[in-house]
């Protein structure tokens, strides 16, 4: 077995640690770290209603390393050491078995930095991971995680099918998640009637940018832009005609008004794209019928990844 296998395997192990702690009673989630539970709990039912409603802390991921979050926005990672949904869970998989060292790796909706950080630490000091978050609190703290690895760049930039700006939509921070440039699908969300949405001017760039004027080829693209997935695909059209990059993108279901999702898989299969999903071994399934697959598991998103050809672990 080779140092990079042995790598994989190790992580591997460690990540399943995240899915039994976020399977478990929450008597043992508890006992897992009950300051933190505590914690957690107090800021998303009591403290909020007096008006104290964040708290910047520091979280263990299961690699071992650490992260500045807000809470109480990603309370799974501050809990399990990483992001907990099982469709989350099959992507980090799928990452540590698809992106190798030296690989670069594109962030496109960072958030915190969770999966720039599990990347940087695959891609090694000759790797580089380029990390791009427009939302001004959700950056703060990215570029507090960035600036603890060499190898991640932040930017705080929208990604999309034009160099320019935009109006971006920030959320308080417990669903700071769902920062979008499209706040449409949301409109119907009885959480959303309720909040205050701050709307600010942000720069805007593409991928083609990257490729056609820095000579930075990615060989892994994560996705994850609530709603403007279209605008980031169709930016990066040259780079996805002559090259292979394995894209992942989150997918989003029918009543959260996903037609520009539809036409995004659309417009890369023309490019010679196929879609899969990720099995719980991290490894990809062929799926054709996307809308059907979310309808009949009840799933509000799922990850979807392109691949010219699939790349064996």
């Amino acid at each position: 077995m080779t140092s990079n296998e042995m790598n994989q395997k190790l992580l591997a192990e460690q990540l399943s640690q995240v899915a039994r702690i976020a399977h478990s009673s929450k008597l043992k989630r508890l006992l897992h770290h009950p300051l933190n539970y505590a914690r957690t709990v107090l800021l998303r039912k009591w403290l909020p209603s007096i008006g104290n409603k964040e708290r910047d802390k520091r979280a263990q991921l299961f690699f071992g390393e650490s992260m500045m979050i807000t809470l109480p926005a990603a309370t799974d990672i501050y809990l399990t050491g990483g992001k907990s949904h099982p469709s989350e869970i099959r992507l980090a998989l799928f990452i540590i078995k698809q992106v190798g060292i030296g690989n670069t790796f594109l962030d496109i909706g960072a958030h915190f930095g969770y999966f720039s950080l599990l990347a940087s630490r695959i891609v090694g000091k000759s790797g580089k991971v380029i990390a791009y978050e427009p939302g001004q609190k959700t950056y703060r703290i990215l570029q507090q995680n960035a600036a603890t690895r060499s190898n991640i760049v932040a930017v705080q930039n929208a990604v999309s099918n034009a160099v320019g700006q935009l109006t971006f939509y920030e959320f308080p921070t417990l669903y700071s998640e769902y920062n979008s440039l499209a706040i449409a699908q949301f409109e119907t969300e009885d959480w959303y009637k309720s909040l205050k949405v701050e709307q600010t001017i942000v720069p805007t760039t593409t991928i083609d940018t990257l490729f056609l004027k820095q000579d930075i080829i990615p060989q892994f693209i994560k996705i994850d832009v609530e709603g403007a997935e279209l605008q980031v695909i169709e930016g990066g059209q040259q780079l996805f005609q002559q090259q292979a990059p394995i894209v992942v993108m989150e997918y989003l279901e029918p009543k959260r008004k996903n037609e520009t999702h539809q036409q995004a898989v659309d417009l890369m299969k023309t490019w010679g794209y196929s879609t899969y999903l990720i099995n719980e071994e991290g490894q990809l399934t062929p799926i054709d019928k996307l809308d059907e697959h979310l309808l009949t598991n009840k799933l509000e998103s799922e990850n979807v990844v392109f691949c010219k050809a699939i790349r064996r672990p």
